[in-house]
């Protein structure tokens, strides 16, 4: 049982893809991006997590024209990092 309480009280970490289409007219091309994602609590919303990960890509995307930006097609796929501890640099160990 004490096992199953430490598996909930960890901290998750997503590993994100995000796949960013540029309509044909801005070229048609396909980028592969990845990334962590770090939610402030223990549990993720899937929608949230999506939410800002196509926001900070959208809005980091350069392009003069918005409406091209705009039209780019952004897939966000993410999966939970299995981990048993995790190392901040400078930080003392808990």
């Amino acid at each position: 049982m004490k096992e199953k309480e430490q598996e909930e009280e960890k901290q998750k970490f997503y590993r994100v893809k995000v796949v960013v289409r540029l309509p044909k007219g801005a070229g048609g091309d396909k980028v592969l991006l990845e990334g962590l994602y770090l939610p402030k609590g223990r549990a993720v919303d899937a929608g949230k997590l999506k939410r800002e990960c196509s926001d900070l890509i959208r809005g980091s995307i350069s392009c003069n024209d918005e409406v091209i930006r705009d039209m780019c097609e952004i897939d966000v796929t993410y999966k939970a990092i299995e981990n048993d501890f995790v190392v901040v640099e400078g930080k003392p160990a808990v």
